[in-house]
């Protein structure tokens, strides 16, 4: 029996290469305008990262951070339509992210106050150094003590690193407001970490 014929190369089907999106945001915020998919997917694509990090580092080691990061994609493509100036839009995204965070923080803080049996989400195990694992197991639980809004500000100003100005912006309240907020959560910060000289030397800058 003679065997079959092998496709040769010139009669293969050639090969689709998908080329990454090349835009600015203002090219991107006209796509996400006309909707679809496409938009959808160059979205995630560009701020996935960002949103990622705000969410991780909002919540801390969580098991469920995937979830709260599906929730803000779904929340920024709803509601993209309502970014004016492209120049704004990597805020905007980080902004909802941050919200979404808060929420689910705030939906958590009710669950076990009224139903004090349900558990609160196991911290991820992760990978990397075992000391810096605990470090931030550390760092969490003392966040966990605080407020939402506070603990918020907290992560966005000493954590993320962000600007006064920008703090107030992400969460939506003046900069006044702001300032308190951060004030109150590093004044509790700093006195929930004196048993912990790491943490105390680390986050021991003030308010500003």
């Amino acid at each position: 029996m003679r065997a079959s014929a092998q496709p040769s190369p010139a009669n293969a089907s050639p090969r689709v290469q998908v080329l990454p999106f090349a835009g600015d945001d203002a090219e991107l915020l006209a796509l996400l305008r006309r909707g679809g998919a496409a938009a959808a997917a160059l979205l995630h694509d560009r701020f996935a990262g960002d949103v990622h990090r705000v969410v991780a580092r909002c919540l801390g080691p969580d098991a469920d951070r995937d979830d709260v990061v599906h929730d803000a994609f779904v929340q920024i493509l709803r509601g993209v339509g309502r970014v004016r100036e492209a120049a704004g839009l990597r805020g905007w995204v980080v902004a909802v992210a941050a919200n979404t965070a808060r929420s689910e923080l705030r939906r958590r803080r009710f669950r076990r106050l009224f139903w004090s049996a349900d558990p609160a989400p196991e911290p991820g195990v992760g990978d990397g150094d075992p000391e810096a694992r605990d470090l931030l197991r550390r760092i969490y639980d003392h966040l966990d003590r605080m407020p939402t809004d506070e603990r918020i500000a907290f992560v966005l100003r000493h954590i993320e690193r962000h600007e006064l100005t920008e703090v107030a912006k992400i969460v939506g309240c003046s900069l006044a407001t702001a300032k308190r907020r951060i004030a109150r959560a590093s004044a509790r910060f700093a006195a929930l970490a004196t048993s912990d000289p790491e943490l105390a030397r680390r986050f021991g800058g003030g308010a500003s």
